[in-house]
């Protein structure tokens, strides 16, 4: 059948695969407006007559015009956070609030409360895993204030200039705020299209649902940037729709609208639809001119994006410098001597403090200056196999000690030893069997938990 005059919107994507078969058009139309397809006037006799607005044209026509600018939105209650969340950061360590390469950092140890309120009350929040030793959520600077806000309800009061710093950035519309990047494409014929405008703000769904509103051949998404596109005609439509969320236009974007409503005016006229003049096309180029000169070269008030704070860090004690902060007994029990300890009683069986024998020679467990009543006794990881038929592990295996069977009470030695691997056992849930312990009757009591106690070496 015949091809409908619409045109194929996924062929303008460059995803039609449908060719000839198409049912709808794939030209292009010669002007991308807000309501019909109509060219833009052109002047046949512009190259013989030159105006001042035509000079200004051609000039520009190389070099796109751009400019940016920033709707905030009427001042709004602050939010009420809910009470589950205050002092949820009050005397906690490692806590700290602060900006590193335009990025509100908020640090702060493992939490499921704080991390819920992060999650629920900052626009633009992110888990940044390159951001400190374990990674750390971060959020855009226009989102400082909800941070501090949040902050402050959670029992951290932030310093001075960074609360000075959160008033500025919600002096220009904070977390809420939406910027508009026009670009003007005055090489209407070549590019087919006025231009655009680039919109960005913090994922809100009452705005999402505002740039739903318009047609959707004048609207796009780009995912990796997170932006939408219009039309360059489509902004008094999209500021109308964003008017009932409380974003009013300021004093200069009021002027760019007029001038798009002037030139959408001139393009769907019905003069346009017939052989154009010379007046229409000087018109058309005085609206255009008009609209340029409110875009160039504007830019939204600059937020500051210095670094500020640092990330905080434990203090160690004076004891946990001296250790290094591993405080091992069998290497640095120099220092218990030093701090006046009494080691009798750290060692708890001895009357007064014994030196310690040296290994033996045969010492093949790893563990040398380990000592089990003040003697070092090599301990493995044994694996027991009985006459009848039962089998049993145990990390308190010594060497040149046995163990009965439970179900016998045969004794053997291990038919198996390993070295201990220094990891924390998961046991059985039962208690070490003294009773069938041959090192446990040598020793008079647990040896399992002599093998817990601290031990000490003149190595």
């Amino acid at each position: 059948g015949k091809a409908s005059p619409l045109p194929c919107f996924a062929f303008a994507r460059g995803q039609c695969n449908k060719g000839q078969t198409c049912q709808y058009s794939h030209q292009a139309p010669a002007m991308s407006t807000a309501s019909n397809g109509i060219q833009a006037p052109v002047d046949s006799a512009e190259s013989q007559e030159e105006t001042p607005a035509g000079r200004c044209l051609a000039t520009s026509q190389s070099n796109e015009v751009l400019g940016e600018f920033r709707l905030a939105p009427e001042a709004a209650a602050q939010e009420v956070l809910p009470e589950r969340f205050r002092g949820a950061l009050k005397r906690k360590r490692d806590v700290s609030l602060y900006i590193k390469e335009g990025k509100v950092v908020m640090q702060f140890a493992y939490n499921d409360l704080v991390k819920e309120a992060v999650k629920n009350h900052v626009r633009g929040r992110q888990w940044d895993p390159s951001v400190g030793l374990k990674g750390s959520w971060t959020c855009p600077i226009e989102s400082l204030p909800d941070a501090v806000a949040l902050w402050e309800h959670m029992g951290r009061a932030p310093t001075a200039e960074l609360d000075q710093r959160a008033k500025d950035v919600q002096s220009c519309g904070g977390s809420r705020g939406i910027s508009l990047q026009i670009r003007i494409s005055p090489s209407t014929l070549e590019n087919r299209s006025l231009g655009s405008v680039r919109v960005t703000f913090q994922y809100d769904a009452d705005l999402v649902a505002a740039m739903k509103q318009l047609a959707p051949s004048t609207r796009s998404y780009d995912a990796p940037s997170r932006t939408w596109n219009v039309e360059l005609l489509v902004l008094p439509e999209l500021l109308e729709h964003l008017q009932p969320l409380g974003y009013s236009a300021s004093t200069e974007m009021a002027s760019i609208v007029k001038a798009c409503e002037q030139l959408e005016q001139l393009l769907s006229s019905s003069n346009a639809t017939s052989p154009t003049t010379s007046e229409e096309s000087q018109s058309f180029k005085a609206a255009l001119m008009t609209l340029v000169q409110l875009v160039r070269g504007r830019a939204p008030e600059a937020l500051d994006r210095s670094n500020y704070g640092t990330a905080k860090r434990r203090k160690l004690t004076s004891q946990q410098k001296a250790w290094n902060g591993e405080p091992d007994f069998d290497h640095h029990h120099d220092d218990l001597f030093d701090l006046g300890l009494d080691l009798s009683l750290v060692l708890g069986r001895f009357s007064s403090f014994r030196l310690p024998v040296l290994p033996p020679a045969d010492c093949d467990c790893g563990h040398p200056n380990r000592l089990v009543a003040g003697r070092h006794c090599c301990r493995y990881f044994g694996t027991f196999a009985c006459r009848c038929g039962n089998q049993w592990t145990s990390a308190y295996c010594w060497k040149g000690e046995k163990q009965a069977c439970r179900k016998c009470n045969f004794e053997q030695f291990p038919a198996k030893t390993e070295p201990l691997d220094g990891r924390a056992g998961l046991g059985t849930g039962k208690a070490h069997d003294v009773s069938r312990c041959s090192k446990c009757k040598s020793l008079g009591y647990d040896c399992s938990g002599s093998a817990l106690s601290l031990s000490f070496s003149g190595c």
